[in-house]
């Protein structure tokens, strides 16, 4: 399979404007922050999850800012400061560094999926239902979710953004239930004892700051 959307260029990350939800790309969310009120996916945990990836970005693009500092340790601090005088991250080398790992953001790829792994051991792992993978409804394959937010034939379908926001959803906070999906229980009996621990953001305590934009 040749690879597909990109996450760089293509809509997918769901922000907040005038009152508007909107699809943005990586780049542009980035890029135009400063005009953006805040991410507003399905859920308040995936926002967590998309801002993750976006931090990350962000600390890698500005990695060769360049600034005039006596000090080595007076650096961060001078690019804070510049970046805040400035009001907005600096669009070029942003741009830049997602360039130079476009490779390593396609959706579906056959040699790095973004957020994957490419080849799996059929022995062990088997394929999730979209229901499943859904963090909105987390159907189990058993029985039916009471109250959910989808229902019908909608609960079996899922667009490519979608897809990518609850790709960074389940990477962040699978639970013990989840692993079952994917992962050998008897050589990994760790993760299944405290619910979220095989999610990273499951382990930490979580304070979100909300200022006046994104």
């Amino acid at each position: 399979m040749a690879h597909e959307f990109n996450l760089i260029t293509e809509p997918w990350i769901k922000v907040l404007r005038d009152s508007e939800v909107m699809e943005v790309s990586l780049e542009d969310a980035l890029i135009n922050a400063h005009n953006y009120d805040s991410l507003a996916g399905e859920l308040p945990t995936q926002d967590l999850s998309v801002l993750r990836l976006l931090l990350a970005v962000l600390h890698c693009s500005l990695e060769n800012m360049k600034v005039n500092a006596e000090c080595e340790e007076d650096i961060p601090f001078i690019k804070w400061e510049s970046i805040w005088q400035e009001g907005c991250f600096d669009a070029q080398l942003i741009k830049e560094y997602l360039n130079s790992k476009k490779d390593r953001f396609w959706l579906f790829d056959e040699v790095h999926p973004f957020y994957q792994v490419a080849e799996t051991d059929e022995k062990v792992s088997k394929s999730v239902s979209l229901a499943k993978f859904n963090g909105q409804l987390s159907e189990s394959d058993n029985k039916t979710r009471l109250f959910p937010f989808i229902s019908g034939v909608t609960k079996d379908k899922m667009s490519y953004s979608e897809a990518a926001r609850w790709l960074l959803y389940a990477n962040s906070w699978a639970d013990s239930s989840s692993c079952k999906s994917y992962v050998d229980k008897e050589k990994n009996k760790d993760l299944f004892e405290n619910g979220t621990k095989y999610g990273w953001l499951g382990k930490l305590g979580n304070i979100n700051a909300v200022g006046d934009n994104l």
